[in-house]
């Protein structure tokens, strides 16, 4: 997170909307959806400050690729679900946590022919 900058501010629990420079007129319904966006973003940046923020390395629907040694399947993520320690992909070929990713499942088709080399031995 190099490039991240903070883009919220907040004061004794109230968010500060806008600047020094000036004020904006838009509606009530406006406001409140431009308010309740703004304190999803608050939110978001205060669990990337605190280390709270997880990244998930694929999403439903992302192709995935898998080797037995022999060959390279691919598949599609179908549902991710959460046990008390980790995130459970299960896609049409395997199902898998987020510790096989780049031991036997793998994000790029590259990535999984190459272990299926290193396996055979080449």
């Amino acid at each position: 997170m190099q490039d991240y900058k903070r883009l919220t501010k907040k004061d004794n629990n109230i968010i500060l909307i806008g600047n020094e420079h000036g004020h904006l007129v838009i509606s009530q319904e406006v406001f409140d959806m431009f308010v309740n966006e703004h304190k999803r973003l608050a939110e978001l940046e205060d669990k990337i400050e605190d280390g709270t923020l997880i990244e998930l390395p694929c999403k439903v629907r992302d192709t995935v690729y898998n080797t037995d040694g022999i060959r390279v399947y691919q598949g599609k993520i179908m549902e991710i679900s959460l046990t008390p320690k980790h995130f459970i992909f299960t896609a049409d070929t395997v199902c898998f946590d987020e510790r096989a990713i780049g031991i036997r499942v793998f994000l790029t088709k590259a990535e999984a022919e190459a272990k299926l080399k290193e396996l055979q031995g080449e």
